[in-house]
């Protein structure tokens, strides 16, 4: 299991906008994904930062009986990783691009929060 803490932005100055096309590139967000997001503009409720508390993302690979043979023969990262997708895993950067889709943290907060993790 892995996990990591996001700001989340604070709901009396949150406002939609649309990510610029580079960010947009770097997610490698799929066909007809929404590209708008959100974040604080900042307020006095969030001393001006646009954010209010935190969350968690998280991620958490099972072990199945598939991907225990893939570790017991050693088989490359990349078996590993198709493995776990097939068993329905999903990665701290999808979860964290699943919050902010929603409103609740910023794009901003998941690129740097899940940066190594990607």
């Amino acid at each position: 299991m892995a996990q990591r803490l996001v700001r989340l932005i604070c709901t009396r100055c949150r406002e939609e906008y649309e990510l610029p096309q580079e960010v947009v590139e770097k997610l490698s967000l799929p066909p007809g994904h929404t590209h708008k997001f959100f974040r604080g503009a900042g307020c006095v409720n969030c001393n001006g930062s646009g954010y209010s508390g935190r969350s968690g993302i998280f991620e958490m690979l099972e072990i199945t009986k598939e991907m225990r043979a893939l570790i017991i023969r050693n088989a490359p990262p990349q078996e590993l990783e198709a493995q776990a997708r097939r068993d329905g895993m999903v990665n701290l950067r999808t979860a964290g691009i699943a919050l902010a889709a929603r409103g609740i943290t910023t794009i901003e907060q998941v690129i740097a929060e899940t940066s190594d993790a990607w």
